[in-house]
């Protein structure tokens, strides 16, 4: 595999998952938003296919915004509301993390394996995979979903857990994870194509971001040392260009699409 690089996209799923993803009817959510008013805060949500229904899943004072962060996913949205996780919509390959397949699933704390609630600092949601990082120094991420049904850490391909992640994200069939030491692992399908359950080192370069859209399509903010920082984004027209502040890859079964923040005049750049 390349280290100064993303791969050639030139691989292609194949037609019998290609075909069950686009049929499949969904009942997850499809949009979350936070709403803060009158002293209150709320987790709203809209979901879609035939419920086509919204409302609020959790609500609570002003002071436990701080400590919401939220995912919403291909079907499935989760959040992080006091160190838990907890996840709704659809469940049909365990994405919600409650170690069943009912479908959808209520809101509801993430359990291990063990059957343990999990406690985690933040969350992103692919399509039917979800990840988080643990709550304290060790840094580890947790799965599940497609591929690995409970919440359990990720392994690395060289053997032992990843540990000392910082940052995370999920796509379409793959997820990226960045490390204290601005290491990049990434496992599944990615713009890396590490096409592997375990995570592998992605690339040499020292990494301060990464965003996982679609099938195999992928940004990254590079820091190398000594040098400015560029971002890349595979199978992109602005495939190497100038730092960017923030990077964000989207994009479904067939489309993709990337947005970036520059930081030379905070202009906001889709393509």
């Amino acid at each position: 595999m390349s280290t100064s690089s993303f791969e050639s996209s030139g691989e292609k799923k194949s037609a019998e998952r290609a075909s069950s993803r686009r049929t499949k009817r969904w009942i997850g959510v499809a949009a979350a938003i936070i709403v803060v008013a009158g002293g209150a805060v709320a987790i709203a949500v809209t979901q879609g296919s035939d419920s086509q229904r919204s409302g609020t899943v959790i609500s609570g004072s002003t002071s436990a915004a701080a400590s919401m962060k939220i995912a919403a996913g291909g079907s499935t949205s989760c959040l992080v509301y006091y160190s838990n996780i907890e996840c709704w919509g659809d469940n049909s390959q365990g994405q919600a993390g409650n170690n069943t397949l009912t479908t959808p699933a209520a809101i509801g704390k993430v359990k291990t394996s063990a059957n343990q609630p999990l406690v985690a600092t933040s969350v992103s949601a692919g399509l039917e995979q979800t990840c988080a990082i643990s709550a304290g120094s060790a840094g580890y991420v947790y799965c599940w979903g497609s591929n690995d049904r409970t919440a359990d850490p990720v392994t690395k391909l060289d053997g032992g857990l990843l540990t000392g992640v910082t940052a995370i994200s999920a796509g379409t069939y793959g997820t990226c994870a960045i490390t204290s030491s601005q290491q990049l692992w990434c496992w599944g399908d990615t713009g890396f194509n590490v096409g592997s359950v375990q995570a592998s080192k992605a690339d040499e370069r020292p990494v301060a971001a990464v965003s996982l859209g679609g099938y195999l399509t992928a940004c990254a903010i590079w820091a190398p040392a000594g040098a400015p920082s560029y971002f890349e984004c595979q199978g992109s027209p602005l495939s190497v260009s100038p730092t960017a502040k923030a990077i964000s890859a989207g994009g479904g079964i067939s489309s993709e699409y990337q947005c970036v923040v520059l930081a030379a005049d905070g202009a906001v750049k889709c393509w």
